[in-house]
């Protein structure tokens, strides 16, 4: 899965052929969410920002 970025310390991954829909993975630290192509949350969390 390629790494398409990372920003503040979040690295950001984009998954599109392990399952539908095509999704991002964001990892900050021990956390990891995943969202839809056009930002939608499908699952986990993140921290809130200080």
């Amino acid at each position: 899965m390629p790494r398409i970025g990372e920003l503040f310390g979040v690295v950001f991954y984009l998954y599109y052929s392990d399952h539908k829909p095509d999704h991002i993975h964001a990892f900050y630290q021990k956390h990891e969410a995943l969202f839809t192509c056009n930002g939608n949350l499908l699952t986990g969390k993140l921290p809130e920002a200080k």
